[in-house]
């Protein structure tokens, strides 16, 4: 029930004040039709794995990791989510990348179903600029949708669009 008013709101922002829109539910997804097309909104999966994620360093140390996550099998990665609320000193960095794009796939850019947490920071190492470093990542983890959704089905969803090419290393 909720689902169905989340949509009738939806439908009313994205068309037209006089547009027919029509609503219909197949296949636990949610097809939205008005005059200018079709809209699939999808039934995503929100998973979280981490509440927080984190190095620090004092000015003498170094902290660096990389924790792969997985997709549920028949699910590919829609969105990649966390917040950053804490980083600085001397080096640091914290992002979350793709690993496992699908081999061969007929999307361009193609879809994936693994993406790692990197997370790093290094003291200053010296002695007469005793800086330490630090970076903070919190509820870590992605949203999935089914793994056979194309490129325009992610579009329409917000799914991340990420080119292996544009992928942080």
């Amino acid at each position: 029930m909720f689902r169905l008013f989340c949509a009738l709101l939806l439908a009313l922002c994205i068309t037209p004040a006089m547009a027919q829109v029509k609503v219909e539910l197949r296949d636990s997804d949610l097809i939205l039709r008005d005059e200018r097309g079709t809209y699939r909104v999808v039934n995503k999966q929100k998973r979280i794995f981490f509440e927080e994620v984190s190095c620090k360093c004092s000015y003498t140390s170094r902290c660096e990791d990389d924790i792969p996550l997985q997709a549920t099998p028949g699910w590919q990665i829609c969105e990649l989510l966390f917040n950053k609320p804490s980083e600085g000193g001397a080096n640091h960095d914290g992002y979350m990348a793709p690993t496992n794009f699908l081999p061969g796939d007929s999307e361009n850019p193609p879809r994936f179903r693994s993406v790692k947490v990197h997370v790093f920071c290094s003291g200053s190492h010296n002695f007469f600029d005793q800086q330490g470093a630090w970076v903070i990542m919190k509820d870590v983890g992605f949203t999935e949708i089914p793994a056979g959704l194309t490129n325009q089905d992610r579009w329409e969803n917000n799914c991340d669009l990420i080119a292996p090419k544009d992928v942080k290393r």
